[in-house]
C-alpha cells in the first residue's frame, strides 16, 4: 500500500508546492513585508503613452543571458492578449559604450489597449500572463511595470493578492510615474488575472504612495524619477551585483 501512496504522492507534489509557497508569502504579509522588500525583478517594463496614442513597450531582461528569441515571442504574447499586433518590434542584445557590464536583452514595439486614459486604467494582466510558464533558468518570478508619464487615477489599482500573484503600486508625482512590482507565484496564465480597475474595497493610489515596510523608499524616489532613462541602468546594475554577492 505504501508504493501507491507514494506515486500518489509524487503526482499531487505540484499542489503541495503551491499550498507551501502560499503559505509562505501569508507569513510575509503578516510580517508587514511589502511585494517590493521580498521580490526582485527578472524584467522591468516600461510602458508610455505616444502623443498619437501608441503604448510604446521597451521590456529589459535582468538576465544578460536571457535569449532574444524568448522576449520576442513574449512580446508578441502581450500583443495577443491585448488584442493589436505589435508594431516595430525589436528584440535583441543591446550594449551601451562597449561595456560588457551593460549588455542586456531588449525589446521595443507598439501596441494599444493597455493605457487606457479615458477610463482611467493601465491594463497589466497582458503583461503579467506573456511572462508565465518559461522554461528554467529563465521561468519569471517577478516583474517590474513602470508607467511612465502617468498619474494614478482613482481606479488604478493599488495592490491585490491571489494565490497566484501579489501586486503592489507605488506613484511619484514628478515626473510622473506609477510603478507595480509583481510576485508570480504561480505560472500558470489562468491564475494571474487582475483586475483592470480598483476593487471597491481599496483607497486610490495617490502620489508619492509608497509600501510600509522598514526600508527607506525616498532613496528609490531618485530612481523612479530617472527609470525612463539611465535609472533602468542604474537598477540593472544594482541587481547583478547583489546577484555576484549572494553567489560569492
Amino acid at each position: 500500500m505504501a508504493l501507491p501512496m507514494l506515486v500518489q504522492g509524487q503526482h499531487r507534489r505540484g499542489v503541495w508546492d503551491e499550498a507551501f509557497a502560499f503559505a509562505l508569502d501569508s507569513a510575509d504579509v503578516a510580517s508587514g513585508k511589502s511585494v517590493f522588500e521580498i521580490t526582485k525583478p527578472e524584467v522591468i517594463v516600461e510602458v508610455s503613452k505616444h502623443r498619437y496614442g501608441a503604448d510604446m513597450f521597451s521590456i529589459t531582461a535582468v538576465n544578460p543571458n536571457y535569449p532574444p528569441d524568448l522576449l520576442r515571442l513574449q512580446a508578441i504574447r502581450i500583443c495577443e492578449i491585448v488584442g493589436t499586433p505589435a508594431r516595430g518590434l525589436f528584440a535583441g542584445t543591446t550594449s551601451i559604450r562597449s561595456d560588457p557590464r551593460l549588455n542586456s536583452t531588449r525589446a521595443t514595439f507598439a501596441t494599444n489597449g493597455v493605457i487606457d486614459r479615458d477610463k482611467g486604467i493601465l491594463r497589466i494582466s497582458p503583461i503579467i500572463q506573456a511572462f508565465a510558464g518559461a522554461r528554467p533558468p529563465y521561468t519569471v518570478h517577478g516583474i517590474m511595470i513602470l508607467f511612465n508619464g502617468e498619474q494614478p487615477t482613482p481606479n488604478v489599482l493599488r495592490s491585490y493578492r491571489t494565490p497566484g500573484l501579489r501586486l503592489q503600486a507605488i506613484a511619484v508625482q514628478n515626473p510622473p510615474v506609477v510603478e507595480y512590482r509583481i510576485q508570480l507565484l504561480s505560472q500558470d496564465p489562468k491564475l494571474l488575472e487582475v483586475p483592470d480597475s480598483l476593487p471597491a474595497e481599496q483607497e486610490p493610489l495617490t502620489a508619492s504612495t509608497l509600501p510600509s515596510s522598514g526600508a527607506d523608499w525616498s532613496l528609490w524616489i531618485p530612481l523612479l524619477a530617472g527609470a525612463a532613462a539611465a535609472g533602468v541602468l542604474v537598477y540593472l546594475l544594482m541587481l547583478r551585483a547583489t546577484d555576484r554577492t549572494h553567489r560569492k
